[in-house]
């Protein structure tokens, strides 16, 4: 396994209900649905982040059917998800 620390540590693999899960020393991820259940006081509908987005910020996601490739669908699906995620996490 490549060293991905910034410290050059190696990641240590465990595993929870069946899937691997990597601990990167010196890494920092967050859950961002459950950041998002735990502060919001009031209960959604849906946690999508399509659902979220049209409460929070009255905004849809990209609509897939616009684009004929998929690699640009999904760079751009990408792109607008992270765009949107982030918006939501500073209003």
């Amino acid at each position: 396994m490549k060293l991905l620390s910034p410290w050059k540590l190696k990641a240590k693999e465990r595993n929870r209900n069946g899937d691997r899960i990597y601990d990167i020393p010196g890494v920092v991820s967050y859950d961002y649905m459950k950041l998002y259940k735990k502060f919001n006081l009031a209960p959604r509908e849906s946690y999508s982040l399509n659902s979220i987005a049209t409460v929070e910020l009255d905004e849809k996601k990209v609509d897939y059917s616009e684009y004929d490739s998929s690699m640009t669908c999904i760079r751009i699906t990408g792109r607008s998800s992270l765009t949107i995620t982030s918006r939501i996490l500073v209003s």
